[in-house]
């Protein structure tokens, strides 16, 4: 789906495979970016590491300026409370624009 942070699992020929990062091991980890649009299986498509997000996601959980992680618990989702022990800690941006269908966030994913 749009809006979900992936990591890369490996490539095939010159294209990177991606899933769904999740902060709860070592294996689902680093975030490398946003998914910017719903990619099929086995298919090309679009994700976003750096500049603020245009493609309107759902923020309204959280505040502007919070500062967004990995979550741990939710394959591809993020959290504004920073994953402890043993879980991982990713920061990969901040809440730009808070709300429902228009938010927007400024992801940093560097791995």
């Amino acid at each position: 789906a749009r809006g979900k942070l992936v990591y890369q699992t490996g490539s095939t020929g010159t294209a990177p495979n991606v899933a769904l990062a999740k902060a709860d091991s070592q294996t689902t980890m680093v975030a490398l970016g946003i998914t910017m649009e719903a990619i099929a299986d086995n298919a090309y498509g679009r994700i976003q590491r750096f500049g603020r997000t245009e493609f309107q996601l759902d923020t309204n959980a959280y505040t502007e300026g919070d500062e967004l992680y990995v979550s741990p618990t939710t394959a591809g989702g993020f959290t504004n409370v920073r994953p402890t022990h043993p879980n991982f800690a990713q920061a990969i941006g901040q809440v730009v624009v808070k709300g429902v269908g228009n938010g927007s966030i400024f992801p940093q994913c560097a791995p």
